[in-house]
């Protein structure tokens, strides 16, 4: 298992310590989660749900450690490579994509009359799945290891993605099991796509608005030398008391900046 990067630890702690006081309200009789599960109620105007559409990623079930336990592993193997690939800001980019991709399908499925996709969610696992995502995109041939089984990064994912589309159809059916496999497959999707391009032009999108925000800056600063220049040329001509006001104080402005 890889050393653990920045993010992911913070991460993994933070899942840890909502764990834990999950498990101990619950032990009290207090529903802790609900405060921040992804619940379709939100759609029919539940906004106290509202926090849940990010804060669902972050809580898992306190009746069962290896809800969390499982997604922690996972994190823990996959999770520093996705890091090391997009660093910082890159990597929050990746965890708020995926979390918001899984919530935005469970919230639409859940107009349709299925029981399944009434209930609310919570868990990292679609954010797991974008990370097993991204290592696939990447490094599609990388030898991964499962216990006594060895496979590739992209067999191992595709192989995710097959058990979720499998859980994903029986949620059609009606028969779904306590496994949000519609979040799953959201996550997958959002990772791979964001490891193959998504990323790059997120990227270059934010470079070109550094470049314009530049330019619009040397054009301003272009126009203020411009007014300058007439400013004292005015000066020149007829002394301070022939400027306006409009002048005098934009003399003052660029006297403070340059102070």
């Amino acid at each position: 298992m890889p050393s653990l990067t920045p993010l992911v630890r913070r991460l993994l702690l933070v899942w840890g310590v909502l764990w834990l006081l999950s498990f101990l309200a619950y032990l009290a009789d207090v529903d802790a989660v609900r405060w921040l599960q992804l619940d379709p109620a939100l759609l029919h105007g539940e906004w106290r749900s509202l926090p849940g559409v990010i804060g669902y990623a972050f809580v898992h079930n306190p009746t069962w450690v290896w809800h969390v336990a499982l997604n922690a592993l996972v994190l823990a193997w996959f999770g520093p490579e996705a890091e090391v690939l997009f660093p910082g800001r890159r990597f929050v980019r990746l965890f708020l994509i995926a979390t918001l991709a899984g919530a935005a399908v469970h919230l639409l499925l859940s107009l349709a009359p299925l029981p399944w996709f009434q209930a609310p969610v919570v868990g990292g696992s679609g954010f797991v799945m974008a990370v097993i995502g991204v290592n696939a995109a990447v490094e599609p041939h990388r030898r991964v290891r499962l216990l006594v089984l060895e496979c590739s990064m992209r067999s191992f994912f595709l192989g995710c993605m097959v058990l979720d589309a499998l859980g994903f159809l029986a949620s059609l059916a009606g028969k779904g099991g306590s496994v949000a496999s519609d979040v799953h497959l959201a996550g997958a999707v959002s990772g791979w796509l964001y490891a193959r391009g998504v990323s790059g032009w997120l990227e270059r999108l934010a470079e070109r608005r550094r470049r314009r925000g530049a330019s619009a800056e040397r054009e301003r600063q272009r126009a203020e030398e411009a007014e300058l220049d007439r400013i004292l040329g005015k000066i020149s001509r007829g002394g301070l008391p022939s400027l306006s006001g409009d002048e005098r104080r934009f003399l003052e402005r660029r006297a403070r900046r340059r102070g």
